[in-house]
């Protein structure tokens, strides 16, 4: 993390800004992406929040649930999702930037 924030955030946060700005919006199209949609029909953005919606409702009523043998509360798993979205794209731009990746 200290590398990210020395390094890459001066040098490169406006050019990360605006990729992942130009990716939501439709702008930003590699040769990827133009073999996807070519091949496959789009799914609607409206899937993804219904299955959001039941894994975390599923992986809150394992924790709370089963008599508490778990030992993880509610906020754990919330918790867990907030430092998951938090870090996923600072890790991921170290590993594309040094195509270095730890197993």
């Amino acid at each position: 993390m200290r590398l990210y924030s020395q390094r890459r955030l001066p040098h490169n946060g406006r050019t990360i800004w605006e990729q992942t700005r130009a990716s939501f919006g439709d702008k930003f199209v590699d040769v990827h992406t133009r073999i996807m949609k070519k091949n496959y029909d789009p799914v609607p953005q409206w899937w993804f929040y219904p299955l959001l919606i039941l894994i975390i409702g599923l992986a809150l009523l394992t924790c709370e649930g089963f008599g508490r043998q778990l030992q993880l509360p509610y906020w754990g798993v919330l918790l867990g999702i907030g430092l998951a979205l938090l870090f996923t794209l600072p890790i991921c731009v170290i590993t594309a930037t040094t195509n270095h990746v730890t197993d």
